[in-house]
């Protein structure tokens, strides 16, 4: 899996330009992936982190494990205009983010998700919103990682072999279906989500896959937030 040019270009025009403001960012990537292919993201993801504007900040979670990798941060002193400089700055974000991908392990084993570039897509969102809110007005979310979400406790609650959720999921409580959304009518306000899920982050069958976009962006939308990007290398 790939980190998605496209989708740094889309991006790129959302952060900056002359009338951008200073934004906290968040970041969720897989911890099941090919490790060639995590650490090429990786460094992916850092060059893009070095392109950020003076003053933007970002947060790089496990979107798994719903755990913290490292804060980064973009002075707004000209001393650190360049990205040798600020990574050298982002010193300990650079060793932890290539040290996740060191780790990254191939999907399939024992009590482990069998999706390359698994994540808890439900859990996440809800975890970030919960943990990661700002002041600003709107936030960026990106999520490199598949969108077929996999429950191994309830394996019948999973996007793989074709399935996906009916639109009921939606107004059930979170409690009763990971896809539940009913007392979060604005947990997801002032979000843009960006999902980029490479190569093998989708089943390939365009029915499916439609079906997969259009429910996250229910999903989404039913918590009053915006999917902003759905795309492949």
């Amino acid at each position: 899996m790939k980190l998605l040019p496209v989708m740094l270009t889309l991006l790129a025009s959302l952060f900056f330009g002359p009338e951008a403001h200073s934004r906290e960012l968040v970041v969720a990537v897989s911890p099941y992936m090919e490790p060639e292919a995590a650490k090429k993201q990786a460094k992916d993801v850092l060059k893009f982190l070095t392109e950020l504007e003076p003053g933007d900040k970002a947060t790089i979670l496990d979107g798994y494990h719903l755990s913290l990798i490292r804060e980064w941060i973009t002075p707004e002193n000209p001393a650190y205009n360049s990205p040798k400089a600020r990574l050298g700055l982002n010193r300990k974000v650079v060793s932890s983010l290539l040290g996740f991908a060191s780790k990254a392990t191939v999907p399939g084993g024992s009590g482990q998700p069998s999706i390359t570039g698994a994540l808890r897509l439900p859990q996440l969102l809800r975890h970030i919103a919960r943990n990661f809110r700002t002041d600003s007005c709107m936030q960026d979310i990106v999520i490199l990682g598949s969108p077929l979400y996999e429950d191994l406790d309830t394996p019948a609650l999973s996007m793989t072999n074709e399935r996906y959720p009916s639109d009921g999921h939606l107004i059930a409580s979170p409690g009763i279906t990971p896809y539940g959304t009913s007392g979060n009518s604005d947990g997801l306000w002032g979000f843009r989500i960006h999902i980029g899920y490479g190569s093998q982050g989708m089943t390939g069958t365009d029915r499916h896959d439609y079906f997969v976009q259009r429910f996250w962006t229910l999903f989404i939308e039913h918590q009053g937030g915006t999917l902003a990007s759905f795309v492949e290398d």
